[in-house]
């Protein structure tokens, strides 16, 4: 729908959604032949209304600061009814599934590959009887099972521009975008938190762990959920590589 949308009739979308169906609103934009016109033109909205709403629960935590809000929704709409549009950045980001093909795929927020991916992925089944739980159960059928997931990734440091490669087995791979949301009290309007390397490139933060220890793995997965200690999580976390980067490709194995 969002591709194939006649942007001048419109001035925004409000995506009535968890955060998967806002990602296909944001893929369908950004694979239209008039991309870059039509992400300046369109505004889009979160309303909360799935079981994982993390980019509604990133603005209403940074504007409000309440953090695991019982009342989202309602936030959410107060914020939409009294806010402006905020610029906020796209990840661009490939997975190779071959030496000839190669996916693109467009993010905000985070991108997930790995365990974290699977989890959210397969606890599909459980959204109907579990809700936002259905994360919980299949995180512990998960760690209790783990898998290898052989790939590896390939990002250009830092600054330097050099290509460089981790390789596989990985456990999990995490990457965020300046998605984020900071409210700045002086002007009463939210900003997008970004980083830039010292070209003005934006930059995305890339946490990855290669460790198949359960304990370690349980506290990574449980870190990811606290927004306090995802920020310092290779601090908490010693086994955990934090890597800033502008270029990530994701390289999975059969």
């Amino acid at each position: 729908i969002a591709k194939g949308l006649k942007i001048g009739e419109y001035t925004g979308i409000a995506v009535v959604s968890g955060d998967g169906l806002f990602h296909e609103v944001v893929n369908g934009i950004m694979k239209r032949e008039d991309a870059e016109h039509a992400a300046k033109q369109i505004c889009l909205v979160p309303i909360p209304g799935g079981s994982g709403n993390a980019l509604a629960a990133s603005i209403v935590y940074t504007v409000l600061g309440i953090h695991n809000d019982p009342n989202l929704l309602q936030n959410m709409l107060i914020i939409f009814a009294n806010g402006s549009p905020t610029p906020g950045t796209i990840l661009r980001w490939q997975i190779e599934s071959d030496k000839e093909t190669t996916e693109e795929r467009f993010s905000f927020l985070c991108g997930m590959w790995g365990i974290a991916a699977d989890i959210d992925f397969e606890s599909e089944k459980y959204r109907s009887s579990l809700g936002s739980n259905r994360f919980i159960a299949m995180a512990l059928q998960r760690i209790v099972n783990l898998r290898k997931y052989d790939g590896s990734v390939k990002y250009m440091e830092e600054n330097t521009g050099e290509v460089k490669l981790i390789e596989g087995p990985i456990t999990g791979v995490i990457f965020t975008t300046g998605t984020h949301f900071n409210y700045d009290s002086a002007t009463r309007t939210n900003r997008a938190l970004q980083e830039f390397d010292d070209n003005g490139q934006p930059l995305m933060t890339l946490l990855v762990l290669k460790s198949t220890s359960k304990a370690t793995i349980t506290k990574f997965l449980l870190g990811l959920s606290d927004l306090k200690t995802v920020a310092n999580l290779e601090k908490e976390i010693p086994e955990v590589q934090r890597i800033k980067t502008g270029f990530l490709k994701m390289i999975p194995k059969a």
